[in-house]
């Protein structure tokens, strides 16, 4: 379906914009959430609040995020912002913001070229959409800041924009690199530095991303803003053997965690029936959707809501009564472990770009499930349906 967006041009500042309008159509809502997060245009709203705030697409998550974070830090430096009064955030998250940032703050515009050089082949492009990796040290990883787009192949990847079309797919003498060869060379010039995310944000398994050729131009001195590593004297045969090695290593972590998964319906069987506590009920019903951060996808306007709507509490019934409800439990706990490993999984976890909840909860949500999802009426919302699946 095609969406057309009425943009305004971007100032650091979001009060001193002058707006002109941007006829851009996009071909599918994959296209535009990748405009909405790394391409000029991201930073355009789709109109204005009385407020000043701004009206931003579901998937314009940089410029969402960038406005919350400004009117977050005039909150806390007790500057007046009549944005301040509509916005539905507690003001006790918007004083946490400056030590938990928002995530796509950061997010580079064109992150996948580098003046001019493509960083990445079709393949490994296409692995990283699917799982994206996030960041381990010190025997510790982070669950990936961006959203995974499972089911997406190499063909979706180039047709996003005509200038995708500059993506090379992966070439003979990259499948032809020697693991084994890349290994000796990663643990003698590079392990000090990436042998964690620690330093550099990229370990062994996240460096897949990478194409032989960019591998190649980055460690001989490829000019790149904000560059830290020391040149490197490694050539195109070592360039294409540390490829080889880097996708060795994401695919046995992208094996480890599959096997991790496994484990999930394991311990969701373990989990014993029980009468629900009325105050974790109603937290449940009344608190869990929005401070479990779910309403960002699942909400009136949410990239997710055809999947499961929580615009209203009628809608919830109605998704937990017709669907699995075992499934809300499975992608929560999924997300845990994408944190443990530092990568994402399919199907993949939930919230889709922030920290997982709390274990504590995930299993207080896994009893209410084997329970019959009550509600605070006593009624059981998805019991005939949880029964069926125990017989």
């Amino acid at each position: 379906m095609l969406v057309l967006l009425l943009g305004a041009t971007f100032f650091m500042s979001f009060g001193l914009q002058a707006f002109e309008f941007d006829q851009r159509l996009y071909k599918n809502a994959i296209e535009q959430e990748c405009h909405g997060c790394h391409f000029e245009n991201r930073m355009k709203p789709v109109g204005t609040m009385p407020n000043g705030s701004r009206k931003w697409t579901d998937q314009k998550c940089v410029a969402c995020h960038t406005e919350v974070d400004e009117i977050a830090r005039n909150y806390r430096n007790h500057m007046h912002d009549p944005r301040y009064v509509a916005l539905p955030v507690k003001d006790v998250r918007l004083q946490s913001m400056e030590k938990y940032p928002l995530s796509y703050l950061n997010a580079p515009v064109w992150p996948i070229f580098e003046k001019q050089t493509a960083r990445v082949n079709r393949k490994t492009l296409t692995k990283f959409l699917n799982a994206p990796h996030g960041t381990c040290s010190e025997g510790k990883c982070a669950a990936p800041k961006m959203m995974a787009y499972t089911g997406i192949h190499e063909n979706d990847v180039i047709s996003l924009s005509k200038h995708l079309d500059a993506i090379p797919a992966e070439s003979e003498m990259e499948r032809q690199g020697a693991k084994s060869k890349g290994l000796k060379l990663f643990e003698n010039n590079c392990v000090m530095c990436h042998g964690s995310s620690q330093l550099t944000g990229y370990n062994a398994a996240a460096m897949s991303l990478f194409s032989a050729d960019w591998i190649y131009q980055y460690a001989n001195g490829k000019s790149v803003e904000g560059r830290t590593m020391p040149k490197l004297s490694v050539s195109r045969h070592d360039a294409y053997d540390l490829y080889a090695y880097f996708q060795d290593a994401r695919d046995k972590n992208e094996k480890d965690l599959a096997q991790a998964i496994q484990q999930i319906d394991l311990n969701f069987d373990q989990l014993p029936k029980g009468t629900i506590p009325p105050k974790a009920l109603h937290f449940i019903w009344n608190r869990l959707w929005r401070d479990g951060g779910c309403v960002h996808c699942h909400g009136i306007d949410g990239r997710a809501k055809d999947a499961f709507s929580m615009a209203n509490r009628r809608d919830i019934e109605r998704w937990l009564r017709e669907k699995d409800a075992k499934t809300l439990y499975q992608r929560l706990a999924i997300r845990e472990k994408e944190q443990k490993f530092g990568m994402g999984a399919n199907p993949a976890g939930m919230p889709a770009t922030g920290r997982p909840l709390p274990n504590q909860l995930i299993k207080l949500l896994g009893i209410w499930i084997k329970s019959g999802c009550p509600n605070e009426e006593d009624e059981m919302i998805c019991k005939d349906k949880w029964i069926s699946h125990e017989q």
